[in-house]
């Protein structure tokens, strides 16, 4: 007979040994406590996510107001619910008042994603913009042109790029933010992704080089904004870092961004910065194309404009130079009228400078540039005059001579030859022909002045009775001494009747004709003429003045001849007391 197991007598242990033996799935039993405990979880459970369905599937506006009990009204606007900080002034930026803040100036509004920008994009955009207005630009124009600055940088790389980086990822949000008037945050986005972008790139450069690349491109952006909202430091910077990010096989954006660089540093008044660019790009494009092609014209351009605006004249020099070697017949013109230019350029630094040395060499190279290419004629006279008064500062008369006499030719055919603007340039080449004595050369050009002059005042001026002085010392100067002396005379009345007897000009005259009277041996005749020119030139400036200095020495001399030494004796240490003062050198007027 069978028997059956007792097996509720058996321990806990047992049974459970038992059942794992026999393979069965016993329940353990909870019993009522555990039951309710379990019941609880599941309601829990179920509540959650029913809360979860319908916060999803309803607004979250009409669900607080549910959870709330609150009327279902109208919104109120966003500014109540979220009050606006009022910018913060900055030194280069006016207050913003409340009514401009409230009310913005009605007009077209500015371009956006959206139909118009929020009031609150004014505030926003107005506390990072630092751009000074214009004299008559409103706030809210300032506003409106600042808005269409931020559009054009951040859309431009916002519809560009890759997708599989940081920045490609928030560039929706970057628009978004630009729509919404967030400027602020628009412009945190590219400069947190575009971080990531080069950490990531920089871990495996020569696989990553279109993130890389992308991450400069993004740099380089937030560089232009920086730059538009007048912070150069953090503009340079973040270009700096961008030409650091570029990867070594994308030459083209490497130029661009150095040219972005260096023109974003000149802009800022900042030349010494731009140079390191400037070198590096040129470097570039001299070695990736050939050295006469148009872009590294262009780049040696820019930087030989740069040497002369720091004062580095011979480098400047230089690079003209090389840029003239490589120089080929199928050039653009515009070109080789530019470097026409540059070289003029360095020849006026060079006179600015003081080294008169070394104008004649760029000058003597842009005027015969300006020879080959037949530029304006009023650029070449006044270059040819330019470099006939340099070299007779170096004394180089002959070659003054030739360059004085090359401008008055090309400015007769410019003007003609009874242009009264032709006349100081036959005064500088008449001046130039006495200072080498060549007298009768000198009174030539003085007498065609003359023809032109009174031909254009008349017969009566006082530049007519200028010209009659220097017409005389010619005379002078030839030994006839009749006519320099009518023409000294005659001089002296035209200026007594016009200007009055106690002119200066009567007393230029009174001491040339006192001089010739001395030279020819009649110094009691020079005595009266020479005492009434000084007399007018005490009138005219003073008992001490420089102009004193010539006219008594003169008189002393005159006094000496005549026998008057003590006389003559008080009048020169009068005049070497006022020359010791005033530093003027002891010359008789003649």
């Amino acid at each position: 007979m069978g028997s059956t197991i007792p097996t509720r007598s058996w321990p806990d242990h047992a049974r459970a040994r038992f059942d794992r033996q026999s393979g069965s799935a016993v329940m353990p039993d909870f019993g009522t406590k555990g039951n309710l405990i379990l019941g609880a979880f599941a309601l829990v459970v179920g509540l959650w996510l029913a809360f979860v369905v319908v916060r999803a599937l309803l607004p979250a506006d009409l669900l607080r107001r549910l959870l709330t009990s609150e009327e279902i009204a109208e919104k109120p606007p966003a500014a109540k619910l979220h009050p606006r900080k009022p910018p913060q002034p900055t030194p280069d930026m006016p207050p913003l008042q409340p009514a401009t803040l409230e009310h913005p100036d009605p007009g077209p509004a500015p371009p956006s994603p959206s139909d118009a920008l929020p009031e609150a994009a004014w505030a926003n955009l107005a506390a990072i913009n630092r751009v000074r207005p214009g004299a008559p630009e409103t706030q809210a124009d300032r506003l409106k042109r600042m808005t269409e600055v931020f559009l054009g940088i951040v859309g431009g790389l916002s519809i560009e790029g890759r997708d599989d980086t940081a920045y490609g990822h928030a560039r929706t949000k970057v628009l978004a933010s630009v729509g919404s008037g967030q400027f602020e945050r628009a412009q945190a986005l590219p400069e947190a992704a575009s971080a990531k972008d080069a950490m990531l790139g920089r871990r495996n450069p020569a696989r990553l080089s279109g993130v890389l690349s992308e991450a400069s491109s993004t740099r380089a952006m937030i560089g232009d904004l920086k730059s538009t909202q007048l912070q150069p430091a953090d503009s340079l910077r973040f270009y700096r870092e961008a030409v650091a990010l570029v990867p070594t096989d994308n030459p083209g954006l490497l130029l661009h961004t150095l040219d972005r660089w260096s023109q974003a540093a000149i802009e800022a008044g900042d030349p010494a910065t731009a140079m390191a660019p400037l070198q590096r790009a040129l470097e570039l494009r001299e070695a990736a194309l050939r050295p006469g092609h148009r872009e590294t014209m262009a780049s040696r351009d820019r930087l030989i404009g740069l040497y002369i605006e720091l004062g580095d004249l011979a480098a400047a020099e230089e690079l003209a130079h090389r840029s003239q070697s490589v120089e080929q017949d199928g050039m653009e013109t515009h070109w080789g009228q530019e470097l026409t230019k540059r070289f003029s350029q360095i020849a006026k630094a060079y006179a600015k400078a003081g080294k008169v040395k070394e104008i004649m060499g760029p000058l003597i190279t842009c005027i015969e540039r300006m020879q080959q290419s037949n530029s304006d004629p009023n650029e070449l006279g006044a270059h040819h005059r330019f470099m006939g008064q340099t070299a007779k500062k170096l004394d180089q008369l002959s070659v003054a001579e030739d360059q004085f006499d090359r401008a008055v030719e090309v400015y007769r055919k410019l003007y003609g030859p009874k242009d009264i603007k032709l006349v100081p340039h036959i005064d500088a080449l008449a001046f130039c022909y006495f200072d080498q004595r060549k007298y009768a050369d000198a009174l030539g050009s003085m007498r065609e002045a003359e023809a032109i002059e009174r031909e254009t005042y008349g017969a009566f001026h006082t530049q007519i009775a200028s010209r009659l002085f220097s017409i005389g010392r010619c005379q002078h100067a030839l030994s006839d001494i009749a006519d320099a002396e009518k023409s000294y005379k005659q001089g002296v009345e035209m200026c007594e009747t016009i200007s009055g007897g106690n002119h200066a000009d009567v007393a230029t005259g009174l001491s040339l004709l006192g001089a010739l009277y001395m030279g020819t041996g009649r110094p009691a005749e020079a005595v009266p003429v020479v005492e009434r020119a000084v007399g007018i030139i005490e009138f005219a400036y003073g008992l001490d003045h420089p102009h004193m200095v010539p006219c008594l020495s003169l008189l002393g001399d005159v006094y000496r001849q005549v026998g008057r030494v003590q006389d003559a004796d008080k009048i020169e240490h009068r005049a070497r007391d006022i020359a010791t003062v005033h530093s003027v050198k002891m010359a008789p007027a003649a």
